[in-house]
């Protein structure tokens, strides 16, 4: 190498030299003119010569190695078309997705007809009843006045409660209705919360209409609205399903598959949070029922929690009772993922189902519904959201790995789960 780069200096000082040597000759124009192109070449010769011997003592650069554990990722824009003809269409908006734990599941199977339940106090008319023609237990709110429960006193700053409701008289078209009011201070008595802080989400069944109020702490009125609502409607004998969903600052309220309100400030941030459910219509012995309220808390994001950590676990997905048939509503979270598996194309997961314990259910049975309902849910992916069948796989675990007790109606909520465990190439 050191002679050969030698030569190599040897070389082009002779060159320069020479040229050096030719315009030197002052006598001839020529000659001159012939000097100067020979300047420019040698120049351009010593340049490239330089460059040569410069890349002699240069490292070569190494070569990329290629990212092999990176997944790649399209844009996040909204990929899935419309769903057609199925019973998903009319939640194909619908885009609630319940929180990671049920924290309480209340469907008053434990308190006695005609009391009020433990969790509740009330000045008003409440009572626990049951209806021949509908399911469960309820909590008929008889008369006009404020209802509290107990575990919605301290609001965590992401939660979700769910609930049905049943307008069962003719509630008349004044201006309240049934309104859920998030006030300021647990502490505070419910007759100063007129004067605080609080956002204020009402139903109006008479005129079928809901609206919207927030009250700063100065008590300027923020985000007032209001809009027509066709599902929580009087004497209609049909239940519905109320959403409530908290984000921080943002508050969602959907009624069946509808989102009737989105606001980003409807909350402030640091603030603690109680809800109380307003009773006042024009009637005095009319009212609400509700029942089967889930209250729960800390939503992952579920890009994270499967693309990043390797595994999600929800309980949105719904399905009929010893049934693998899922409910309409368990659309938002289907879609959810289905989004992610577009925009990550090389993502593969295996779907894991897991039942809770019931009374007179066997381990076998349980097993065999859960790889049931697993490949429901793969049909789903594949049919309605057009995910390739070869980058799902799975399985069924029944009630052999539950996360709590199955002696509580809670634990029983938390154990009826669908996990989606990423797989990694071998």
């Amino acid at each position: 190498m050191a002679k050969k780069t030698y030569i190599l200096l040897y070389l082009l000082m002779c060159i320069i030299l020479d040229g050096m040597g030719q315009i030197k000759d002052p006598k001839k124009v020529v000659k001159q003119k012939t000097t100067k192109r020979i300047n420019q070449n040698v120049s351009q010769g010593v340049d490239k010569g330089l460059n040569e011997i410069e890349g002699l003592f240069k490292k070569k650069p190494r070569k990329e190695e290629p990212e092999t554990k990176k997944i790649e990722v399209k844009s996040k824009k909204d990929t899935i078309k419309p769903i057609q003809n199925t019973s998903f269409q009319a939640y194909s908006d619908f885009d609630f997705i319940p929180n990671e734990k049920v924290l309480v599941f209340e469907d008053f199977e434990k308190d006695p007809v005609g009391e009020l339940p433990a969790n509740w106090s009330t000045k008003a008319k409440a009572a626990i009843i049951s209806m021949k023609d509908l399911p469960y237990k309820w909590l008929k709110m008889q008369g006009n006045g404020n209802y509290e429960a107990k575990y919605l006193q301290d609001l965590p700053l992401e939660f979700s409660i769910e609930m049905d409701a049943i307008c069962l008289d003719n509630v008349g078209t004044n201006e309240t209705g049934l309104s859920f009011d998030f006030i300021k201070n647990p502490e505070m008595p419910v007759n100063k919360i007129k004067n605080d802080l609080r956002t204020h989400v009402t139903i109006h069944p008479g005129k079928n209409q809901t609206s919207f109020l927030s009250i700063d702490e100065n008590k300027k009125e923020l985000n007032k609205d209001s809009k027509e609502q066709s599902k929580l409607i009087e004497n209609s004998s049909k239940i519905t399903k109320i959403y409530i969903w908290r984000q921080r600052s943002r508050l969602r309220v959907y009624l069946d598959n509808e989102k009737i309100w989105d606001v980003l400030d409807a909350f402030q941030e640091g603030i603690a949070y109680k809800m109380v459910i307003q009773q006042n219509f024009a009637c005095d012995n009319c009212g609400v029922a509700i029942s089967n309220i889930a209250f729960s808390k800390g939503r992952p994001n579920v890009y994270t929690k499967l693309v990043n950590e390797g595994k999600y676990t929800t309980r949105g997905i719904l399905f009929e009772t010893n049934s693998d048939k899922i409910k309409p509503e368990s659309y938002g979270v289907l879609k959810e993922i289905a989004q992610i598996m577009i925009d990550t194309p090389n993502l593969r997961v295996r779907v894991l189902a897991h039942t809770d314990s019931e009374n007179g259910t066997n381990a076998k049975t349980s097993q065999e519904l859960s790889i049931k309902r697993a490949l429901m849910v793969k049909k789903v992916f594949v049919e309605e959201f057009k995910v390739d069948p070869t980058r799902i796989e799975t399985n069924g675990l029944g009630d052999a790995k539950p996360l709590e007790s199955n002696n509580t109606v809670e634990g029983k909520a938390n154990n009826r789960r669908i996990e989606f465990i990423k797989l990694y190439k071998d």
